[in-house]
């Protein structure tokens, strides 16, 4: 029997081995003859047959090698496109890291300001209210009263402001006085010096408390 290698046309699946898509190929019965026909074929044509044959396994070996190779060279696209599309997922996934970091960071500092700012806020009401409560608790002395100390506030922008205080409020009152003024006058005063012109005397604000 003589047999002719046919082709597969297309692949029946991926995965397969080499070897295996060789031994799946199908074959196609050129001749078969039995018996005493044999020895009544000439040489010649049995030889064109073998030709014939081994001339259409090759194309067809051939063809199978190409589509192999084919096949590789797609597999081996697709892992490279799988590894980019990895890469770029983890460069993505890096930046919106450190994207939600940075926020993060921000939101915290945001906080922070504004903790900071609510503190500053409650200790300046809180020394308000602390001035203001030693005010009424001293009170102004009626002019023309004993045990009474006048006092004249010169300010930075030239502006001159009386006062009456008992000769025994102390120094803490004198500046509760200035911090509630600057309050109602709207001025933008938080830290203040006391200095006396004769004798030349500076007071800071442990003194006197």
């Amino acid at each position: 029997a003589l047999l002719s290698v046919k082709s597969s046309g297309s692949s029946s699946g991926n995965g397969n081995s080499n070897n295996n898509n060789v031994r799946s190929v199908p074959m196609e019965l050129l001749l078969r003859m039995e018996g005493p026909q044999l020895v009544k074929i000439p040489p010649a044509q049995i030889t064109t047959y073998l030709n014939t044959t081994i001339t259409r396994q090759a194309e067809v070996l051939a063809v199978e090698e190409a589509r192999r190779l084919q096949r590789e060279e797609e597999q081996h696209l697709r892992r490279e496109q799988d590894r980019e599309f990895q890469e770029t997922l983890l460069a993505d996934q890096m930046r919106e890291i450190a994207r939600q970091e940075a926020a993060e960071q921000e939101r915290r500092e945001q906080e922070e300001r504004e903790e900071e700012e609510r503190l500053k806020k409650a200790k300046e009401e809180s020394r308000l209210e602390d001035a203001r409560a030693m005010l009424e608790s001293a009170g102004e002395p009626p002019a023309g009263s004993k045990g009474v100390a006048r006092m004249r506030f010169a300010f930075p922008n030239g502006k001159k402001v009386d006062r009456r205080f008992h000769s025994v409020d102390t120094i803490e009152t004198v500046r509760s006085f200035l911090i509630v003024h600057f309050h109602e006058q709207g001025i933008e005063m938080k830290n203040f010096g006391l200095s006396t012109n004769f004798p030349r005397k500076t007071f800071n604000e442990e003194e006197g408390k």
